[in-house]
C-alpha cells in the first residue's frame, strides 16, 4: 500500500510539470496551450504572472516528489502531507472548468 501511495504521489508530481513547462514556454502540449489568463480565462495576468503560476506548478511537482520519497522512507509526517493537496491552488487558478485528476499529458502520450 505504501509503495502504491509513493508511486501515485510521484506520478501526480510529474503531472504538474507540464504546467511549468508550458507557462515558461519550454515545451508545447496540444491539450495545454500557452495562455496568460486564469480563473476560467476571465483574468489576464500577463507573461510574468503566468510564469509565477508556473513556479507554483514546479513547486507542487517537487512537493509531491518529496512526499513520495517520505512515503518510501516511512517518514512520520507523510500521512498529513498526503491528505493535503499541494497543487490545489495552481489547479484552481489555471485549470478552472477542466477535468482535474487525469493523467499527465506526459504520461498519456
Amino acid at each position: 500500500m505504501r509503495i502504491g501511495f509513493a508511486v501515485w504521489f510521484l506520478a501526480h508530481g510529474v503531472a504538474h510539470l507540464p504546467g511549468f513547462l508550458v507557462s515558461w514556454q519550454l515545451r508545447d502540449f496540444s491539450g495545454l496551450p500557452f495562455h496568460t489568463t486564469v480563473l476560467g480565462d476571465s483574468v489576464d495576468i500577463g507573461t510574468v504572472g503566468i510564469r509565477l503560476i508556473g513556479v507554483g506548478w514546479l513547486l507542487a511537482a517537487v512537493a509531491f516528489a518529496v512526499l513520495a520519497a517520505a512515503t518510501i522512507l516511512r517518514v512520520e509526517w507523510w500521512h498529513e502531507g498526503g491528505l493535503r493537496r499541494p497543487g490545489l491552488f495552481a489547479d484552481a487558478l489555471s485549470w478552472a472548468g477542466r477535468v482535474r485528476g487525469s493523467a499527465s499529458p506526459l504520461i498519456s502520450r
